[in-house]
């Protein structure tokens, strides 16, 4: 990733709220790992250290870690105010080399044994909202939308929230029992008995605490024409005597401008899906065990309603599979609108077919100078890619366009180069994904 400097950075880590030395100096790696398969961020620490520290001062789970990063001057020195992660402790390895019997103390010991120390833990904000305590109950005529119990629950508990309602389900619930459970189970069952959206939900929370939910194909509609960063993929070599300056400068201009020769991948899975999930589709929900709700479908029209594509609608897959049948006959909906109407809303069956579907061609890129970190733990947004060498943007075959960000690894590295000051520099690689490999 191209910028017109390279990015250093200085991290510290802080035990309940004193900043620790030996951990601080024996930093090896940060890892930060945001993904929509899960509902919120992972965290990896580890250290290059006498697991003695570790020992002594019972490093175990007990105390709070706090990860502070600051960017840099040029001349090295702190810049601005820090980015803080508030951590809590998973659990470890560590290793017990042999030693004397009789080492000493940390601070005079006989015999340095350094280890590598992995310590993996989750954002204190993110656990404790994801974890909090559910048990309500909803009794008609509640007149409430999936969403507003949603709301309702978030509001009740003080919880910030970034909600988008494109696509959400507009039917009224008549009555709700939430048995007892999480914030984050609480919202997959209402979203798995009435459908909270049309499509695919993305249901979130950032390392700050910050609730995240919406419809990732109204996401994607609503930004796929420029997306909130801009990948540009220069060729090697072009003829053009403007091209390289300015792509160049459009991306030492903008701060949502990237750019990258190297490191670009392609996966594509539509086949594989299609064998798995099939092609036609029977999804059956059991209201009550005496009454059934069925919905008929194949993937072409479930690409082509729900899928998430730029221009066109063809997902490429093998055609002979069409014979692939298939029945989903283990989903409870629950009725919706005033009344005992028997009416089942489809939002139940659209979001979860939309969502098997939802992925099957994807990039990935490593962003590896001037690293945006507030900017590249966005997942479930969209970016834009652009490439400029021919093939890659092909008749059929043509992999511009918009991706939603499934995956977004941070890795903060520290390089020992033999001098006092050790750098600190960082790289993050995004998966971005849609349902049809080409643009157009």
């Amino acid at each position: 990733m191209y910028k017109s400097s390279l990015t250093q950075f200085i991290i510290e880590i802080w035990l309940d709220g004193s900043l620790h030395e030996p951990l601080t100096s024996s930093f090896a790696t940060f890892r930060i790992i945001n993904t929509t398969n899960s509902c919120w961020p992972i965290f990896y620490l580890s250290f290059h250290i006498d697991n003695q520290v570790i020992i002594e001062e019972d490093i175990y789970g007990s105390k709070e870690i706090t990860v502070k990063v600051w960017y840099t001057t040029e001349n090295g020195e702190k810049k601005g105010e820090p980015m803080i992660y508030d951590l809590i402790y998973l659990e470890s390895n560590l290793d017990l080399p042999d030693k004397n019997e009789d080492n000493g103390t940390i601070d005079d010991m006989d015999e340095v044994r350094r280890r590598y120390v992995g310590i993996q833990c989750l954002a204190k904000q993110a656990s404790l909202v994801m974890t909090q305590f559910v048990n309500k109950l909803y009794e008609e005529e509640t007149d409430l939308r999936p969403i507003d119990i949603v709301y309702d629950i978030l509001d009740s508990r003080n919880i910030e929230y970034r909600i988008f309602e494109d696509g959400v389900n507009e039917e009224t619930i008549q009555q709700l029992i939430i048995p007892p459970t999480t914030i984050k189970n609480a919202v997959d069952y209402i979203n798995e008995k009435f459908g909270i959206y049309e499509g695919p939900m993305f249901r979130y929370v950032n390392y700050s605490g910050q609730f995240l939910l919406w419809d990732l194909k109204q996401q994607y509609e609503l930004y796929k024409d420029a997306g909130f960063f801009v990948e540009h993929k220069l060729p090697v070599y072009t003829r053009s005597k403007t091209l390289y300056k300015e792509v160049n400068d459009m991306v030492a201009e903008s701060p949502d401008q990237f750019l990258t020769y190297d490191n670009f991948q392609t996966l594509h899975f539509a086949n594989a899906l299609v064998m798995k999930y099939g092609y036609q589709d029977i999804f059956i929900t059991h209201p009550h065990e005496d009454i059934f709700h069925m919905l008929k479908s194949n993937t072409d029209d479930i690409v082509t309603d729900y899928g998430i594509w730029h221009a066109n609608d063809e997902m490429k897959y093998y055609s002979d599979l069409k014979n692939r049948k298939l029945y989903f006959h283990d989903m409870k909906g629950f009725e919706v609108g005033s009344g005992y109407s028997g009416v089942y809303d489809d939002h139940i069956l659209t979001s979860q077919i939309s969502d098997c579907f939802k992925e099957t061609s994807l990039i990935r890129f490593t962003m590896y100078r001037n690293v945006k970190i507030p900017l590249a733990e966005k997942v479930g947004e969209v970016v834009y890619f652009q490439p400029y060498s021919l093939h890659e943007f092909w008749p059929g075959s043509n992999y511009a366009g918009a991706y939603l960000i499934r995956d977004s690894d941070i890795v903060f590295s520290k390089h020992n180069r033999g001098i006092p000051e050790d750098n600190v520099v960082c790289t993050a690689t995004i998966t971005a994904f849609r349902t049809v490999q080409s643009m157009d």
